[in-house]
């Protein structure tokens, strides 16, 4: 039936809406505070001897409290002068699958000693113990957004080591063992700029050319324990200026993370100083936990909702334009401008693929990935995403919303939305499947004009499911979105949908260019069922669109006006 209405509709649409056009588009920003992937406040948790693994109810509250980073760090005291036991493996493993399944990742770190002149182990029991975790590492590095380099001394930070390791020498085997055992594609931060300056005898950022090519300095980037507490952050830094200069440079390509110090001179920790820093110095990631004073200052200062919104990257789709019909075999035309409005990039490789999904066949989906690289989407600099798509000669006649979609690369978490990338923009999120909506939908028909394409890019099936179903997951549903009835309809119909719970909502009605003529309900509607009456007077016949949004999420159906 839903393929007779179709073909019915291709019939109806006016001449003047059938020929070659790009459909303009404006996107609404949001000041919502975003839980995306391997950004953000951290949630510090520390693993001591005869402590617990990590629940997944445990990490499930964490993540509903906006934060998608956990911060891991295990106290190896048992092991000073022995191998590390299965079963404190098996409990990092545990802590992992856990991690997986509340759709968290892990900022790790290992340390032996908690206190200044507590021993830290030996360089050659060290190194056991990183090859002893390497196989955890490689099954479970998914998960893993980066790791502190740790090991040496108090703390992990590298100083205070009871068995003679705090020179350059040895902090650089340590590190070049993590960067051996710990797969290719994660990095390992380091406490001061100056460490890595002295154990790569460089002393200039890393280029350009060098970013993301798998060297050790390519994978070493930054934390900072002490920031804010002091003019130097406790040490952190000898050359003050000099060295957030190299930051500013290197963290264009490495993670910056960490926490604020133990405030010990100077008001550094305020609001006007902390954000200036934070964005100079490009921070992705900062302990929610520690240094609580100073954190405090933020809330009460009212610089903490930007503080929130900013680590890390933070897009923000700005316009598109589309082609709004093309036939199988022609090039398609996209055009999406956006914005990283956060203080720092991605630091781990993602792409990004553009999707069209047919509307009357949900599970037809046809995707093309893009070459630009988000890990280069540097905060402030505007993003053109341009691009002539071929459609397949064989892809079906049908309308097809356009999407956006961020996933992770890695197999396990590729369809699981919680890994997927959401643009700060209203109305765009799909919760279902981690797809951005772009507010568009194509029609695709032999009888549209356009060119022929002869090139590579273009779009291809697939399959016939989204992945969700394989990968084990249920989501929940705060409302549906009903097919209005009658359809075809002249010239009213009812538009039904459904609410989880009260929410404000718009339903608004689009015609086949993507432009809007209607918005039938807007405002806060109670939980159950309702009923939406629209009248489509005065609209010419044929296909329409409408959009029903709540919160951040939409959906989207078709009708038909027949006259």
């Amino acid at each position: 039936m839903r393929l007779v209405l179709f073909l019915i509709c291709l019939l109806l649409i006016p001449n003047q809406l059938r020929a070659q056009q790009l459909a303009e588009i404006d996107y609404l920003p949001s000041e919502d505070i975003i839980t995306n992937p391997e950004r953000g406040f951290h949630v510090f948790t520390e693993w001591r001897p005869g402590y617990p693994s990590l629940t997944v109810q445990q990490l499930l509250a964490i993540r509903d409290d906006t934060r998608s980073l956990v911060m891991r760090n295990y106290t190896l005291s048992s092991w000073k002068n022995a191998p590390l036991t299965e079963t404190f493996l098996n409990i990092v493993r545990q802590d992992f699958n856990a991690a997986r399944q509340a759709g968290v990742k892990v900022v790790l770190r290992f340390r032996y000693s908690t206190n200044i002149g507590d021993p830290d182990a030996p360089l050659d029991i060290i190194k056991t113990h990183l090859d002893q975790l390497k196989p955890v590492f490689e099954e479970h590095y998914d998960v893993i957004a980066l790791m502190d380099a740790g090991f040496i001394g108090a703390w992990g930070e590298w100083h205070s080591s009871t068995n003679n390791l705090t020179n350059t020498a040895s902090r650089r085997e340590v590190l070049f063992k993590i960067l051996e055992v710990l797969p290719e594609q994660r990095f390992v931060n380091v406490r001061t700029p100056g460490y890595k300056m002295f154990i790569y005898n460089n002393f200039t950022a890393l280029p350009d050319e060098e970013a993301y090519t798998g060297t050790n300095r390519s994978r070493t980037g930054h934390h900072n324990d002490g920031f804010l507490a002091s003019s130097t952050d406790l040490g952190t830094y000898g050359n003050v200026e000099y060295e957030k200069n190299y930051l500013n440079q290197e963290n264009r390509f490495v993670p910056m993370g960490g926490e604020t110090g133990g405030v010990s001179e100077g008001e550094y920790y305020k609001c006007d100083n902390a954000l200036q820093d934070m964005a100079f110095l490009r921070w992705s990631h900062l302990n929610r936990g520690w240094y609580g004073p100073t954190l405090q200052s933020w809330i009460n200062d009212g610089c903490m909702p930007e503080v929130e919104k900013k680590l890390g990257y933070r897009f923000v789709l700005q316009n598109g334009r589309y082609s709004s019909e093309v036939a199988p075999g022609n090039l398609f035309s996209f055009e999406l401008n956006l914005v990283n409005e956060g203080w720092a990039s991605p630091f781990n490789a993602r792409g990004f693929r553009v999707v069209l999904r047919s509307l009357t066949d949900p599970e037809q989906i046809y995707e093309v990935n893009p070459p630009e690289d988000p890990r280069l989407w540097h905060t402030g600099e505007p993003v053109v995403l341009a691009h002539q798509i071929g459609i397949p000669a064989g892809m079906p006649e049908d309308l097809y919303e356009l999407m956006l979609h961020f996933p992770d690369p890695e197999p396990e978490l590729y369809n699981r939305p919680e890994y997927a990338i959401r643009t700060a923009n209203t109305g765009t999120w799909e919760s279902e499947t981690g797809f951005n909506s772009l507010g568009h939908v194509v029609l695709v028909t032999g009888d549209a004009e356009g060119e022929e394409y002869t090139e590579g890019l273009i779009f291809q099936p697939e399959g016939t499911s989204t992945g969700l179903e394989q990968a084990g997951v249920s989501y929940s549903h705060s409302f549906s979105l009903l097919q209005n009835y009658p359809n075809p309809f002249n010239p009213s119909t009812v538009i039904p949908f459904e609410l989880d719970e009260s929410m404000e909502i718009r339903l608004e009605v689009f015609n086949i260019l993507g432009q809007r003529v209607a918005i039938p309900a807007e405002g806060r509607f109670n939980t159950g069922s309702h009923f939406i009456s629209f009248s489509a007077e005065g609209l010419p016949a044929g296909v329409y669109m409408y959009r029903l949004t709540a919160g951040n999420n939409s959906r989207t159906n078709s009708m038909l006006l027949l006259k």
